[in-house]
């Protein structure tokens, strides 16, 4: 198994990290690894209350501490398996913040300390050029939703530290373009002349004069017509509506807040349509798992932040949204697909109205 004589060298899919916790150009693992474990450490302090194990902190400690992602051997997985995992983490943090916030100083904490962990994380896996552009979307998506909900729940103190964020993943951006005029073997890889472009991923920050049905229907009606009518099932396809999944909080709060008549109305339709195309795609057993996530996440996100707001005429279309959904997870568990867990509930609360 180890015919190199190196039987101690962590696999290929592994950074090694060492002590100390300065990030440079060696180092960078490093601190990711003591971010993530310090943001995520279950150990109480004098005084703290009980939090549980619904924190952002805990679930976060669960999905990549307990998931091997990293772990007591100080090392940082970097395979695609790994960074689903740390992709779930952004998708779950504008829940998170909502109940932590209300939870109190200790859980609202953990949770800021969580999240600048994981933007530290992309960092370092940019700095080693293994960065998957799903992950990148995921953090930047996370960074937009979060920065619009921090506005509207009136949360300043974590704006700096969104703006600090923001200026990271800019330079990740930046690295990636240069990655990806290169043919580095983790950067996405050119379309070639039969792929539609439509199917890319959309461009980011909806404009706010543009309802969410709108975009989606239009980009769907795009590929529908360079398809022959129909959808296509690629994992490109399905990167792109996990995307727009990504961007439905997003344009929900800039519909609902910039007065477009029916904004909340018009942006169910959108989600309603996304969903949809999901279904299709899972009675063809076609629909990846990482999809389900995104469209759960987005759905529960969603109904967090329309509760908040108690936006009643809503509450049917995201009752219809949650009930179309639960028709694609596994008939006899609504927490599983195809029987691998969804690491997104959806037991959500709708009894708002």
């Amino acid at each position: 198994m180890h015919a190199n004589g190196e039987g101690n060298r962590a696999p290929s899919n592994y950074l090694p990290a060492k002590s100390g916790d300065q990030m440079n150009d060696t180092d960078e693992s490093v601190a990711g690894y003591e971010s993530v474990k310090k943001a995520t450490a279950t150990t109480r302090h004098e005084g703290e209350p009980n939090l549980g194990t619904r924190t952002y902190a805990r679930v976060v400690d669960s999905l990549l501490l307990k998931g091997a992602i990293v772990g007591d051997r100080a090392l940082v997985r970097t395979d695609s398996q790994a960074q689903a995992r740390l992709r779930v983490c952004f998708y779950l943090a504008p829940n998170y913040l909502v109940s932590d916030f209300s939870g109190g100083q200790y859980a609202y904490e953990g949770w800021l300390r969580t999240l600048n962990a994981l933007f530290r994380l992309v960092v370092h896996l940019a700095n080693r050029n293994v960065l998957e552009l799903e992950t990148l979307m995921a953090a930047r998506t996370a960074h937009w939703q979060l920065s619009d909900l921090a506005l509207s729940f009136h949360i300043g103190d974590i704006i700096d530290s969104l703006y600090q964020a923001g200026a990271m993943l800019a330079e990740v951006e930046k690295m990636q373009s240069s990655v990806a005029a290169q043919s580095h073997p983790t950067a996405p890889k050119p379309a070639d002349s039969t792929t539609s472009p439509s199917v890319q991923p959309p461009a980011p920050r909806p404009p706010p004069t543009v309802r969410f049905s709108e975009d989606v229907l239009a980009h769907l009606s795009r590929v529908r017509a360079a398809h022959g009518g129909l959808i296509p099932s690629s994992p490109q396809m399905q990167l792109s509506l996990r995307h727009w999944f990504g961007l439905a909080l997003d344009y929900l709060i800039r519909d609902y807040m910039s007065g477009i008549p029916d904004g909340g109305l018009g942006w169910a339709h959108g989600l309603l349509a996304l969903i949809f195309v999901i279904s299709i795609m899972h009675k063809g057993g076609v629909l990846e798992l990482d999809t389900v996530a995104f469209a759960g996440a987005a759905v529960k996100n969603c109904v967090a932040w329309a509760r908040f707001r108690q936006i009643k005429s809503l509450t049917p279309r995201l009752q219809l949204a949650v009930s179309k959904l639960l028709e694609v997870y596994d008939a006899d568990d609504s927490t599983r697909y195809k029987g691998a867990t969804v690491p997104v509930n959806l037991a959500v609360k709708l009894d708002y109205a």
